[in-house]
């Protein structure tokens, strides 16, 4: 299997879909050396009014953020899964439905007034715990049926953050990718990874 940890990548362009090849491990030409659109990663910003913290010192510019990952195919597809426990953090084998076309992560802070002091309160449909499940590069066949698609897992959030207004959002987190088609065997051998030359913060040690 390819397996990888993105870590801390922004997402180049902004307003725009941005895609991710998964078994180049980089974003598709002109952002990268990637020639697949696996991945479609589109980053809406937009602020959400403006709130004065400890009157005299400084305002605070509230955001409101939309991360979208989408797909290039009919049939590919993600979906969340919670972790089983043991050895494994997910199941031996990726699920052969229930995928969904989009996933859409959405972030957001308002004005909320506690013990007479205005503050700036985030709100977030990220989590620490989560895991997906995901189906690239799908073919069907002239009956509409699955031909041919690759499995892969992710371990961990989008990885979503901003700081004071100016939504900065970096993606952070590991997936793995089999590269054999309609296989769903989702154990990955931590010493045969098909990615070589990965930096310390790319590699994974998680099977």
């Amino acid at each position: 299997m390819y397996a990888k940890k993105v870590w801390d990548a922004k997402i180049p362009s902004e307003e725009q879909p941005a895609s991710f090849d998964l078994m180049a491990g980089d974003w598709v030409a002109p952002n990268g050396k990637g020639q697949v659109a696996d991945l479609v990663f589109t980053l809406i910003k937009r602020t959400n009014g403006v709130i004065r913290i400890d009157p005299g010192r400084h305002e605070h510019q509230l955001y409101d953020s939309t991360l979208t990952i989408s797909f290039s195919n009919d049939g590919d597809g993600i979906q969340s899964v919670a972790s089983t426990g043991g050895g494994l953090r997910l199941p031996r084998q990726a699920p052969t439905n229930g995928y969904s076309p989009t996933l859409v992560k959405h972030e957001f802070e308002t004005a909320t007034n506690i013990l007479h002091e205005t503050r700036a309160v985030r709100q977030s449909n990220f989590s620490a715990d989560a895991n997906y499940f995901f189906r690239v590069r799908t073919k069907k066949d002239s009956d509409g049926n699955i031909d041919s698609a690759l499995y892969g897992k992710i371990y961990g959030e989008f990885g979503g953050y901003a700081d004071m207004g100016k939504t900065m959002f970096r993606l952070n987190f590991t997936y793995y990718i089999n590269p054999e088609p309609n296989s769903r065997n989702m154990e990955f051998n931590t010493k045969s990874n098909l990615f070589k030359n990965l930096s310390s913060l790319e590699q994974v040690s998680a099977p």
